[in-house]
């Protein structure tokens, strides 16, 4: 299985993918266990090439949690603090650009009060991005409510 994680990785980022667009977990427990024959080096394939090589470490071993999988699916780092500004925002003319803004200059707050909090590490890609067209950044907030 984390093989062909590795390999997707791979087959991910040469599709033009950034790689602080992708997170990563996986025990990384195959390239060093003592039962491979060729330390450092993960196969996918019977004359395959190395697919471990360059892939990120940003969940391992006991990091690989279902509680943190969840939570990074759900937005677990950015959705209390995003909607606790929301909540307490009354400007009609804020853009999606202030409003990333403000949870990119909070996640790290949050990710460090996730560590003290729940006692477990969450790696720096754990942060907001931007991607895609851009030009939406400009868009006033109050366009996507009904009033």
């Amino acid at each position: 299985m984390q093989a062909s994680m590795y390999r997707a990785y791979h087959v991910i980022r040469a599709r033009g993918i950034p790689s602080d667009h992708i997170i990563v977990m996986h025990y990384d427990n195959m390239a060093y266990n003592p039962m491979n024959p060729t330390p450092g080096v993960v196969i996918n394939e019977v004359n395959g090439t190395d697919v471990y090589h360059n892939v990120p470490k940003d969940y391992t071993g006991n990091d690989v949690d279902p509680q943190i999988f969840i939570s990074m699916l759900k937005g677990g780092c950015f959705e209390k603090p995003w909607l606790d500004y929301l909540e307490s925002k009354n400007d009609p003319d804020e853009t999606l650009q202030q409003q990333y803004e403000y949870i990119y200059k909070t996640s790290s707050v949050v990710r460090e009060k996730i560590r003290l909090v729940q006692n477990i590490s969450v790696p720096l890609p754990m942060y907001p991005v931007q991607f895609g067209d851009l030009r939406v950044a400009k868009l006033k907030v109050s366009q996507f409510f009904n009033n």
